[in-house]
């Protein structure tokens, strides 16, 4: 939940800018005693006033009952938060009916998805990158691969130039790479070539003072295929899917494999 919750603030446009903290297993007093939070997010005010909101997970297979929401209305009181979550695999009746008594309190059901599943995780690495500048007002086309950071402005904005450019070219293989793992590749390193023209719109881009009118890539690029085990998978209500897969080998680090598919409309109810 805490990984869903996290994407949801970095895509939703109206809200990644803000300055959010999370904090997970927090202790906060309630009704005279220690009690812990599963989430405790922190949004700061431009005000000087914090706005606060906190998750419970119900990890059991019973379903959660008032005494849960009753509890954790306590807990929403006691924090000042605006609002809180509790997620669960299930809600009896009686947790449906006590949480009406609370506007702040909010139900979100999770459900374990426990059939075991491969996972493909694919790595690219850009291996060879040509770049060509051609000028509007003719002139041999220039090859910036290996000069000294030029004056660049993209859209009246000064930038580097060649941070730009590899993060041009990395857009400008995805779709080939999202194709290609549509259709469910074997592992292994899988060779790539892209050869591409982009041509640009007047004043779009300036360097050292001339004008460009297209940008010509040679591309060569492998996407590493690795399977790995799914591990555990939660699909919580009108969330998002949170899924994590063992450890996968990348040079001398076992990397964490974790994916989150998050409902980015429904952060703003």
């Amino acid at each position: 939940m805490n990984r869903i919750e996290q994407y949801l603030l970095k895509i939703t446009p109206e809200l990644r800018d803000q300055d959010f903290k999370f904090e997970t297993k927090k202790q906060v007093t309630v009704d005279g005693g220690q009690r812990e939070i599963d989430i405790y997010v922190t949004r700061k005010a431009a005000h000087g006033y914090d706005s606060i909101f906190i998750y419970e997970c119900r990890n059991r297979k019973k379903p959660a009952n008032w005494a849960d929401i009753a509890a954790f209305s306590r807990k929403i009181e006691a924090t000042s938060a605006t609002w809180g979550c509790l997620v669960a695999k299930k809600f009896a009746k009686t947790a449906r009916t006590e949480a009406k008594k609370d506007p702040r309190v909010r139900l979100l059901v999770a459900e374990e998805i426990v059939e075991p599943t491969d996972l493909f995780v694919h790595f690219p690495q850009l291996r060879k990158l040509n770049v060509t500048l051609r000028r509007l007002l003719g002139g041999d086309p220039v090859d910036y691969t290996n000069m000294p950071e030029p004056q660049t402005y993209y859209r009246g904005w000064a930038v580097p130039l060649k941070q730009m450019l590899i993060g041009v070219a990395q857009e400008v293989c995805m779709e080939d790479i999202h194709n290609f793992l549509a259709t469910a590749p074997n592992e292994g390193i899988h060779e790539f070539e892209k050869h591409v023209t982009l041509p640009l719109g007047r004043l779009e881009l300036i360097v050292n003072n001339s004008e460009i009118a297209a940008i010509t890539f040679e591309i060569n690029y492998h996407v590493r295929v690795v399977r790995t085990a799914v591990v555990s998978q939660f699909h919580v209500e009108g969330r998002g899917r949170y899924i994590q897969a063992q450890n996968v080998k990348c040079g001398e680090f076992d990397m964490p494999v974790e994916i989150v598919i998050a409902n980015q409309q429904t952060f703003k109810k």
